[in-house]
């Protein structure tokens, strides 16, 4: 999918105007880590830095918060364009697997303690064929 290198070059570029604060606009003494938008901790490498002003932390949590939304909404136009592409019988065949793999997706949930905090649930649309 060529749209995912997109939205990385425009993430990357949202992050480099962050970085481009300089040393003396940061205030002379942080206060205790500020919790990023809505309180979400933040994820892979940035939770880890300590050096991140509270600043830092809220703006990266927003860019990421939006990012997300972004591809949600590109996974949401990708979904409809290809069932409007379908027969109502496909579309049938569709939404029997689809309920299918939901329904084993939540037994598996229930098993397993979940998947991820805050992690969507999408359906299932990889065809029978794997896509190739």
């Amino acid at each position: 999918m060529k749209v995912l290198p997109v939205l990385a070059l425009a993430f990357a570029l949202g992050l480099g105007s962050v970085s481009s604060l300089r040393a003396e606009d940061a205030p002379a003494e942080t206060p205790k880590a500020a919790k990023p938008a809505k309180g979400r901790a933040l994820t892979g490498v940035w939770g880890k830095m300590g050096s991140l002003t509270p600043e830092q932390k809220q703006q990266i949590g927003t860019l990421h918060k939006q990012a997300l939304l972004d591809k949600k909404k590109i996974d949401d136009k990708e979904q409809s364009d290809i069932l409007a592409l379908l027969t109502p019988e496909q579309k049938a065949e569709y939404d029997k697997l689809n309920d299918e793999a939901t329904t084993a997706k939540k037994k598996t949930s229930k098993t397993s303690g979940g998947g991820k905090a805050g992690e969507a649930e999408t359906p299932a649309t990889q065809p029978a064929d794997g896509g190739m």
